[in-house]
């Protein structure tokens, strides 16, 4: 099987339908519940989250959703105290939003591109991700990618896991 050509292209208004027909998905839903899926897309109305994020593309066809933000500077302190989180790292959230899409590795796909894409940035020296504990999904593509499992994070009404990947044990 050849792999696909992941692509990535800024988000613009015109993709608030096909991002909220992603977050209304049953696959998508179970894992992004109302108090992670409204903010985003409350922000994204706004244009408040448009710099930063995409729409993944597989061979030109949209995939999903994926972007990275300064885990320091989240507004909500989310990775205050995280060891080893810095003004360097990023955070990174993403989703597969075509039920048809999901099982084919192109998660994984899909995350090792964005990662080559963030680490391009010399400036960046980590990415972390707080996927759900058992949202088996994404917590195998991250770690395929070469994400670490850093034990439970406490996040309000989520049962998350802190998973992360360091730029010096990256391999492309």
């Amino acid at each position: 099987m050849t792999p696909p050509d992941i692509t990535f292209r800024p988000l613009v208004g015109a993709d608030l339908g096909l991002l909220r027909s992603w977050l209304d998905a049953p696959h998508v839903r179970r894992w992004w519940r109302a108090g992670r899926t409204n903010p985003v897309i409350a922000a994204v109305e706004a244009r408040a989250l448009m710099d930063g994020v995409c729409i993944a593309e597989a061979d030109g066809v949209p995939i999903g959703y994926i972007r990275s933000y300064a885990a320091a500077a989240h507004p909500d302190g989310l990775w205050d105290g995280i060891e080893n989180v810095t003004d360097a790292t990023k955070a990174l959230e993403f989703l597969i939003g075509d039920p048809e899409r999901t099982n084919r590795q192109l998660g994984r796909a899909m995350i090792r591109a964005f990662v080559i894409r963030l680490f391009g940035d010399p400036a960046v020296d980590r990415i972390v991700a707080d996927p759900d504990r058992d949202n088996w999904p994404a917590n195998i593509a991250l770690k395929r990618v070469g994400f670490r499992d850093r034990g439970r994070l406490d996040r309000p009404g989520a049962n998350a896991m802190l998973l992360t990947l360091a730029r010096g044990v990256f391999k492309p």
